[in-house]
């Protein structure tokens, strides 16, 4: 038995090592005149030689001894592409069955063609880290139980992974965090990554990964987090997308753009990272925290006629749950809006800012401090924001006019009409003419604009109050109209 076993195995080993697994080793006989077996031979070779060779290792029909365990590619040199049996119309390529049990190990492998796995299911983990991929990577609608690796690889076409379920690997005991999905640390994907309307049961990280045309996430459910901290990443767009843990891109450069346009996510971290491009957030939620310190945009887009004021209601294009993150959110949309010249929006952007501040110092404040807190709050509403979004809405000013002496003349002809004694009977506007809604129009006119002609004067006591109300509020408004007039013109 022995004698057989040597014959088969012969006289020497494949003396191939690994640089990430120090415990592997080739249990395969090197060819003859060489010190590597078919396997791991570089440069040209027979595909019918691999492929035979490969099919007995799939098999299992040589020697425990003499053979690497089934699925187990671990630097391999692949002459040519590698598909699944259900893309078997390929015929110049090595090919694996779609159902694998196990691990599907390709470390540190070069695969001299394109990577088709459309349709296979992994019961374990389809590890590609450190491997060269001289095609693209495909997968549609496969099943991954045990994730993705793909670090520190170097894929030269794109990696194509749509309607797909990856299931994260089980952590190792005491390791912190959740279990990781999808790993491209440090990969490099010259062509992009798409990951489409696909499952991902776990964490997708590609910390300071590359990729050159986009990265794509559009209509995916992610229910870890997305990591993409220090990446170098073309146009990247995750687009209704529901990511149910962080979306943490710190420190990372989006060169052609970003868009998260309709993308749900519990927190979202952009500190220090800069978008070469148009900012894309229409329609995003976020339901947690938003740091954005030190993040760059040339350009922010939150939809047509977003950020604006509006007449009644405010337009924001983006809902943020935390007050105090939507605070830090919108001075950075202002400094960017700013920068575009788009100055009508950065006004919104300070006007939103604002708000938020106030609402946050009031759920923020303790118990004893929170009346003070709503009462300037109140204050603010009234006579800033409501009246002309702070200096940034003639339309708000030019209603505050209308509504306040429109309102007052409503005041002064109903409770004149009731015999309610608010002027003096010995106004030479009261004695010579009937005393109607435009005669009350017009004593509220002069009264705001402080010009009192003396044509009418108010009784002592409730006409007094009122008149003297009136004319207060519109001192204060027309102070806030030259503000404004002033800081439009100015720009």
């Amino acid at each position: 038995m022995l004698g057989c076993i040597s014959q088969e195995i012969g006289s020497e080993m494949c003396e191939w090592r690994s640089k990430t697994k120090p415990e592997y080793f080739c249990s395969v006989p090197a060819e003859p005149g060489s010190h590597l077996c078919v396997f791991h031979q570089d440069g040209a070779k027979s595909l019918d030689r691999f492929r035979d060779a490969l099919g007995r290792q799939l098999r299992g029909s040589r020697s425990p001894v003499a053979r690497n365990p089934p699925f187990d590619f671990t630097g391999y040199v692949f002459p040519a592409g590698v598909a699944v049996e259900a893309a078997s119309e390929h015929v110049h390529c090595a090919v694996l069955p779609h159902e694998i049990h196990g691990d599907l190990c390709l470390v540190e492998a070069r695969i001299n063609g394109d990577l088709l796995l459309s349709g296979i299911a992994v019961s374990g983990t389809l590890d590609l880290a450190h491997s060269i991929v001289v095609g693209k990577v495909e997968m549609i609608e496969g099943e991954l139980d045990a994730g993705l690796k793909l670090d520190s690889a170097i894929i030269e076409g794109v990696v194509d992974i749509r309607s797909s379920t990856i299931q994260a690997s089980q952590p190792s005991r005491g390791t912190p965090g959740p279990p990781v999905a999808v790993s491209g640390n440090k990969g490099l994907f010259k062509e992009g990554i798409i990951l489409l309307s696909c499952r991902i049961q776990g964490l997708v990280v590609l910390a300071w990964a590359s990729a050159g045309n986009e990265v794509c996430l559009d209509y995916s459910t992610i229910e870890g987090g997305v990591y993409l901290s220090s990446a170098k990443l073309g146009f990247t767009r995750m687009n209704s997308t529901c990511v149910e843990g962080r979306l943490d891109a710190s420190h990372a450069l989006f060169s052609q753009g970003l868009s998260l346009s309709g993308t749900k996510a519990r927190s979202l971290e952009m500190c220090g990272a800069s978008v070469r491009g148009v900012f894309h957030l229409p329609d995003a939620q976020i339901s947690g925290s938003v740091l954005m310190a030190a993040c760059t945009a040339d350009s922010l887009s939150l939809g047509i006629g977003y950020p604006s004021i509006g007449i009644l209601k405010p337009r924001k294009g983006i809902s943020i749950s935390s007050h105090e993150s939507e605070a830090e959110f919108w001075l950075f949309a202002q400094q960017v809006l700013a920068g575009e010249g788009k100055r009508d929006e950065a006004d919104a952007a300070h006007f939103f800012r604002r708000t938020a501040k106030l609402k946050s110092a009031i759920q923020e404040a303790p118990a004893i401090r929170k009346l003070p807190r709503i009462l300037a709050y109140l204050a603010d509403a009234i006579f800033l924001r409501l009246p002309t979004a702070y200096g940034s809405s003639l339309f708000r000013l030019a209603a505050t006019w209308v509504t306040t002496v429109v309102g007052f003349a409503t005041l002064y002809w109903a409770l004149f009409n009731n015999g309610i004694e608010i002027f003096s009977a010995r106004s030479p506007g009261i004695e010579h003419y009937a005393f109607d809604f435009w005669r009350a129009l017009y004593f509220s006119v002069i009264t705001f604009t402080t010009l009192g002609y003396g044509d009418i004067h108010p009784a002592a006591g409730l006409g007094s109050t009122l008149s003297s109300l009136e004319a207060v509020l519109g001192g204060i408004t027309m102070a806030l109209t030259v503000v404004l007039l002033g800081r439009k013109f100015m720009r």
